[in-house]
Order: C-alpha cells, then sequence, then structure tokens
C-alpha cells in the first residue's frame, strides 16, 4: 500500500522545529495512551495533539477515519471531476493530514507488519486523532461561550446587559445584538416581522427555510452587504477575525484585534505556535466561523445535526466558497488579508533593501568619482598625475 504525500510540505501544517524530538515507540504513539486522560501533557500520545490541529484546521467535522480511509482509496489515474466536492475535499484533507503527521505515511509506506497489524494500528491512530479532535472543539467552544460575550458589552453596552457569559439563555433571535449578527444578510434585521419570524424558526428565503448557507451578518466586515457585490468584505467580520485569533494565537490578542501585531505578548504559547502555524488555512476561517456562529445562538448543544444552529451547513458553505475556482482571485487576495491580520510577522511585505551597504556603495561610488580610492585600507588623495600623495 503507498501514500501518495504531497510534493512540497506547508509551512502552515508542520509542527515547529522546537517541537520536534524522537519518535516514540509505537505503543507510546498510539494505544492505550489515547483511551485515557494523560497525567502530564508529556504522557499524552502525539497523535492525541495532532488530532486537536487536525479538527481546526483540516476538518472539523468529517471523522479522521473517513478522510483516511478516502485518502487510501484514492485512485490518482481517475478525474477529479468524477468525483464529489465532499470527496474531493476529503482527498485534500488527507494530503493535509500526511504533512501534519510524517510519521503515518511512512508506517504505512514502510510496515512489514501483516494487514491486520496495520489495520489495527490504523483504528489507534484515527482514534487518537478523534480523541484529540473532541477535545480541542470543546475547549474551544466552551472557552468562546464567554469570550464572545466580553467582546460584545463592550461594543454595546446598553442592549447587552441581560447576557451572561456562563449561560446561553437570552441569546440567538432574543437578543438585538447577537440576532442582528446571526441575521441573514438577504434579511431587514430592522423589519419587525422578520425578527418575529426569525425568532420563531419560521422565515423563509427563496422557499428555503433559514440555514448556515444563509450567510449570517457577522461575516462581514462591520456586518455591510451589498447584493450587487456579494464577495466584498465576505469573511472580513470583526468578530470573525477575534474568534481567530483568540483561538489560535490567544485569548488576549482578540481583545484587541485590530492592534493585533504579532510581537508574541502572551505568557502562553498559542495553538498556532505550538504546531508552527505561520499561514491561515480555508479550513480553518471556517472552524472560527462555526465556533462564532455556536456562541451567539441559543443552542445548549453543538451539535451538527442541530437544525436550530446550522453549524454545520455554515462551515461546508464557507470551504465551498473558498474552494471555488470562479472565486480564487478574491480568495487569494483574502488569504492575504487574513495572513496580514493574524500572522503580520510573516506575511508583512518588508523592504529587501540593505539600506546600510546601499549607502556605503553610494559613498564609494561619490568617492571615486571624485579622485579618493582607498589603499591598505586608508583613504588617499590622487594628485594630478595620478600619484598617490603622503
Amino acid at each position: 500500500m503507498s501514500l501518495r504525500t504531497p510534493t512540497t510540505p506547508s509551512p502552515s501544517m508542520s509542527p515547529s522545529p522546537s517541537a520536534k524530538r524522537a519518535l516514540p515507540t509505537q505503543e507510546v504513539l498510539v494505544g492505550e495512551s489515547c483511551r485515557r486522560k494523560a497525567k502530564t501533557a508529556h504522557e499524552e500520545s502525539p497523535f492525541i495533539r495532532f488530532g486537536r490541529h487536525y479538527v481546526r484546521t483540516i476538518e472539523m467535522f468529517s471523522l479522521p477515519s473517513v478522510v483516511i480511509t478516502h485518502g487510501l482509496l484514492w485512485d490518482p489515474d481517475e478525474n477529479p471531476n468524477t468525483f464529489t466536492v465532499i470527496e474531493n475535499r476529503h482527498f485534500a484533507s488527507f494530503q493535509a493530514l500526511v504533512k501534519l503527521v510524517p510519521v503515518f505515511a511512512l508506517k504505512v509506506d514502510g510496515d512489514e507488519g501483516s494487514p491486520e497489524d496495520l489495520q489495527r494500528w490504523m483504528d489507534e491512530f484515527a482514534a487518537c486523532l478523534q480523541l484529540g479532535a473532541s477535545g480541542a472543539k470543546s475547549d474551544d467552544t466552551r472557552s468562546l461561550r464567554g469570550s464572545v460575550i466580553d467582546w460584545l458589552k463592550v461594543d454595546f453596552p446598553a442592549d447587552t446587559v441581560n447576557l451572561n457569559r456562563d449561560t446561553k439563555v437570552g441569546r440567538g433571535f432574543r437578543n438585538k445584538v447577537t440576532g442582528r449578527l446571526l441575521c441573514p444578510v438577504m434579511l431587514d434585521w430592522n423589519d419587525e416581522s422578520v425578527r418575529t419570524e426569525l425568532l420563531n424558526r419560521t422565515v423563509t428565503i427563496d422557499g428555503e427555510p433559514v440555514n448556515g448557507s444563509h450567510w449570517p451578518a457577522f461575516l462581514y466586515a462591520s456586518g455591510i452587504y451589498n447584493e450587487s457585490v456579494p464577495w466584498v468584505g465576505f469573511l472580513m467580520g470583526e468578530n470573525l477575525l477575534r474568534t481567530y485569533l483568540h483561538i489560535f494565537i490567544s485569548p488576549s490578542s482578540a481583545k484587541g484585534a485590530e492592534e493585533h501585531s504579532g510581537d508574541g505578548r502572551a505568557t502562553r504559547s498559542g495553538n498556532a505556535a505550538n504546531y508552527g502555524m505561520t499561514e491561515v488555512t480555508k479550513a480553518s476561517i471556517a472552524y472560527a466561523a462555526a465556533q462564532l456562529y455556536f456562541a451567539l445562538s441559543d443552542s445548549a448543544v453543538f451539535n451538527k445535526h442541530q437544525k436550530n444552529c446550522d453549524a454545520l451547513g455554515l462551515y461546508n458553505a464557507i470551504r465551498d466558497y473558498l474552494e471555488d475556482p470562479e472565486f480564487k482571485s478574491d480568495t487569494n487576495d483574502l488569504l492575504a488579508w487574513w495572513n496580514r491580520h493574524v500572522f503580520p510577522a510573516h506575511h508583512v511585505e518588508k523592504s529587501k533593501m540593505n539600506h546600510g551597504l546601499a549607502h556605503m556603495r553610494a559613498a564609494r561610488a561619490a568617492a571615486r568619482s571624485s579622485g579618493a580610492v582607498t589603499v591598505g585600507g586608508e583613504d588617499q588623495q590622487q594628485d594630478g598625475d595620478g600619484s598617490g600623495s603622503a
């Protein structure tokens, strides 16, 4: 069995050099350690840690076992157009997983054990990833539940008095602020009948009940939507950026999202730093959006089958947009915008000119033109006949 590993490793998905260490034995990598809570971080299987990054940057809702199986059975000779969007996405996710966990590819390509042993190893590997993924998603959901309300209370103190950071009661369309942020941009939140229908969950758009694919206002910069150019300002919402910074950089950086400089002043390394992540991924933007969607809602349970808070629909709809060839140029510009805001130290354009050296060269050229030369490290002035004066 052979894995089709990507030829160029992605810097955003590779573990940081500082995190490298000798690979543990198979019993430590996979086994009982992934089925119980580790006493310390050092006792935790590395595959569980990779599972935390997997859910945030590769696949939020698809099980690792599904992605792995799809990737191993993928036929490279088949035309990608014969596969569905989800199938192609699963294979892209499989490639990203191989970049994230190189030992996975080495295990499959070089394993000399029986097929049963390899299958058992794969099952344990997928189980460890899923354990990490579930833990990370729960941690982010719990953390954002209170932080999102903290941000809104600063921005809209008069309309968020009744919101409690520790409970979901009163959120969603029951509150002016969270309701406006969740309201699909195709609807007018200022229309009382629209607000009533949203609250009663009876509103429809083009005959369809409102779902995650009807872009909520928080996705847009300042909540401004122009139906003639609906891609302008899309996925540039202030609270979406805050959510991303909260998850990947640090909660403190989210409080001053506009001033975030990436100078690493947080006392603890964020999730991005822990995995050497220096650029955003399309899936990570969709992940942040789905987490914010749930945090703003009054839904008590984060479940992909939850119809009252269609986070799964929103996640897939955003990824559909970001992967649509029709909007490739817009998406590239958008990703550049995100990278400048989240990882400025790596993506802010810097001058490539060596200013000091350029100044010295200019001075040398001026000296030569005036007849000054350097001999033995000392500047000498030439006489008119070309001989140096003492």
